[in-house]
């Protein structure tokens, strides 16, 4: 009965740790409440969890119909939207949670060619970047596992447009409670002891 307790507590355990590891949001753009279908509308200031802000007026993010409308016709990975940036697009957690960027699809903006540097950063501090050459088609972006408190998208350019797309950005907040590696951690020492000790009583009776 003791070896069923303890085997079903490290059981719950580990699986509490696999399940509370993070809280996965990918942002399709296509549901962002208060703007109108079909419109050249800007981006809501908080989506999915997150709050979205440009360098300037002209550079914020829009929140742009690829699909259906003629003269902004350049497709998107799921629904009809996307979010269109013109600059410097800068990501936080509403809730000033650390996050991870998992990946995004980006593209450019008709033919400006030209590239998109991704920053992430933590208390002030620069800690992943990576950089993207944009193109005409749909392409996926990788992430990086690295917790981050704030990440920036600046689309760069040999022309004068530094405008690019997105969509379907994944983002992953942890979740405050309980702390996913130490239950995980927890929860796989729990099991490994368990084994052992039903090992060791198996070799004393033979």
């Amino acid at each position: 009965m003791k070896k069923k307790l303890l085997a079903g507590l490290a059981i719950g355990l580990f699986m509490i740790g696999i399940t509370g590891m993070s809280e996965a949001t990918i942002l399709t753009f296509d549901d962002i409440p208060g703007t109108s279908q079909n419109t050249y509308g800007y981006i809501a200031g908080s989506y999915g969890g997150f709050d979205f802000a440009g360098n300037s007026y002209l550079a914020y993010p829009l929140w742009v119909d690829t699909v259906g409308m003629h003269s902004y016709n350049q497709g998107s990975i799921s629904g009809d939207f996307t979010m269109y940036s013109y600059g410097v697009t800068t990501i936080t957690s509403s809730t000033n949670k650390d996050f991870t960027f998992d990946g995004l699809y980006a593209r450019d903006w008709y033919s400006s060619r030209g590239s998109l540097d991704i920053e992430g950063y933590n208390n002030g501090s620069l800690v992943w970047n990576s950089n993207f050459t944009l193109n005409s088609n749909w392409d996926y972006v990788v992430g990086s596992s690295i917790m981050l408190d704030e990440l920036r998208l600046i689309g760069t350019s040999n022309y004068s447009n530094n405008n690019f797309l997105v969509d379907n950005l994944a983002l992953n907040e942890t979740a405050p409670v309980p702390e996913p590696s130490t239950m995980l951690l927890f929860g796989t020492g729990l099991v490994g002891l368990v084994v052992s000790r039903i090992r060791r009583k198996k070799k004393i009776i033979v």
